[in-house]
């Protein structure tokens, strides 16, 4: 476990503003990817705390989403995985100020294949 600690902490070292507490985990009968973010330090009435948990969300997604490719196809399924799993996390959380955020950015996915566990 503690492994799995560390390679998450790596990945997300070089995302600005992460500080996502959890722990990464593989699904093994349906192959998905899980996150828990944490977020029970931050005021979600403010909008300091509202970008902090939103740069959470991405950086889980990044995680869980895996390599991104090089071919375009990659690319789109990447993205898509991107889009559904901060979509999802955003809609857990029901923050009107993170929803705001989330509304600002472009090209929301279509298919599910990670999911993000949001914990207060």
């Amino acid at each position: 476990m503690d492994t799995c600690k560390n390679l998450l902490r790596l990945c997300l070292a070089g995302t600005a503003l992460v500080a996502l507490a959890g722990v990464a985990v593989a699904d093994e009968a349906y192959g998905v990817h899980k996150v828990t973010v944490h977020y029970g330090d931050l005021n979600l009435n403010t909008e300091i705390g509202a970008q902090r948990l939103f740069h959470r969300i991405g950086g889980a997604a990044t995680y869980v989403c895996g390599e991104e490719g090089r071919r375009l196809e990659e690319q789109r399924e990447w993205q898509d995985c991107y889009h559904e799993a901060v979509d999802h996390a955003v809609d857990t959380v029901h923050s009107p100020l993170v929803s705001t955020l989330n509304k600002g950015h472009v090209g929301h996915g279509r298919v599910t294949a990670a999911l993000i566990t949001m914990v207060r």
